[in-house]
């Protein structure tokens, strides 16, 4: 780090006061456009949420590699309270390489940051198994990141340094002392091929089976669904619905386009009816002999859930099953009235005029959107009496 030692100059520090998904990544990104900056270095945290980054054509979903990345002239350091998962490092480092940015030459980290290993993804699966029993389940990635800080605190952390030295695989074994009942994957073949069994119940009216595959964070669906036994899964007879809660790759609306999802080929076949959630956009399809539904939001998310009840009504289905027929029945949440303004190559004063107008001849609702669109010929957009509008 000595490059970066020589150097003078301000620092500038993100911190998220959540519990993540706070953009703090995006915001790294719009200080190093409008900044002058030399370098972004992460002090803390591990490979978790992470977020996706959009240049031009070329996106890129990084989770340990410090924000920055696409900018060639800044540096990228990864310090010592930073968890290390050398497996997403290496993986992020050849996809950055693939789109044309190869960090290998700037990108610095720290001998006493502290690795991930293949243990504390178990560890953190397992611990999170038996909070959901208990009902405080956490809503953990489950990549490992917990346990690698319980193993900081507990002073047994491995370091990235650590593994230049003869004793690494000794200290390895000196890990959590729940190893030995958790399954190494390096060494069991067997561990990495047991399927995912899901539980079924029955409905005692009408006999139907009901299984799925609850929510997951940050794109873990796929790895779930790839796990499942979906064999044991379509041998159950009679009536069945399949109940889930991610995208999938055939059906993304345009706004999820960049998101991950769940191709169709890896949900169980013969199913009466697949009862979709996560995704915010109405759609019936047909799947084998079964119907796949997504209802859309009962309530609203975002602008866009709003926009997109102004234009179409919310509800939800009902599946008949023995009739092979859905119908859709709409509630009226509330009264919306969407309301778009063109202020392209406007001036401020203008666009401001042009949307005074159009809010006062607006249709009174419940809930009243303007949706502006446009790139201004002179003047800033603060310059908009937007508190009148």
């Amino acid at each position: 780090m000595k490059k970066l030692a020589k150097k003078e100059g301000f620092i500038d520090a993100v911190f998220g006061l959540q519990w993540g998904d706070e953009g703090k990544g995006k915001n790294i990104d719009a200080l190093l456009q409008k900044g002058n900056y030399c370098a972004v270095a992460r002090f803390h945290g591990g490979a978790n949420a992470g977020h996706s980054i959009k240049l031009g054509e070329k996106t890129f979903v990084g989770h340990i590699v410090p924000s920055g990345c696409f900018h060639k002239n800044i540096e990228l350091y990864i310090g010592s309270g930073v968890v290390v998962d050398a497996v997403s490092l290496i993986k992020e480092i050849s996809e950055l390489k693939e789109l044309g940015f190869d960090v290998t030459k700037r990108l610095y980290i720290s001998n006493r940051a502290k690795l991930v290993s293949y243990l504390h993804p178990f560890l953190d699966q397992a611990d999170e198994h038996k909070r959901s029993k208990l009902g405080a389940k956490v809503g953990t990635t489950s990549r490992g990141i917990g346990p690698a800080y319980s193993d900081v605190r507990m002073r047994r952390a491995l370091l990235i340094g650590d593994v230049l030295l003869p004793d690494f695989e000794e200290k390895e074994k000196d890990l959590s002392p729940d190893a030995p009942v958790l399954p190494d994957n390096r060494t069991a073949p067997e561990a990495r091929t047991q399927k995912l069994k899901l539980d079924v119940i029955t409905d005692p009216k009408t006999g139907v089976k009901i299984t799925g595959i609850s929510a997951r964070k940050l794109g873990l669906e796929k790895t779930y669904f790839q796990d499942l036994d979906t064999q044991a899964l379509e041998d159950i007879a009679g009536p069945k619905i399949f109940v889930f809660h991610c995208a999938i790759q055939e059906h993304k609306p345009a706004a999820l386009q960049r998101v991950d999802a769940v191709p169709l080929s890896l949900f169980p076949k013969g199913f009466d009816y697949y009862a979709g959630g996560h995704v915010h956009a109405r759609l019936v399809a047909p799947f084998g002999k079964g119907t796949l539904v997504y209802p859309g939001p009962l309530s609203f998310a975002d602008f866009r859930d709003l926009e997109e009840n102004a234009r179409q009504d919310h509800g939800f289905f009902i599946v008949d099953l023995d009739a092979k027929s859905t119908e859709f029945i709409p509630i009226k949440v509330a009264s919306i009235h969407l309301t778009r303004a063109d202020a392209d190559n406007q001036t401020a004063s203008d666009a401001n005029a042009m949307i005074q107008n159009v809010c006062k001849n607006a249709q009174k609702s419940d809930v009243a959107l303007l949706h502006v669109k446009g790139t201004l010929s002179g003047g800033k957009p603060s310059d908009i009496d937007w508190k009148a509008a």
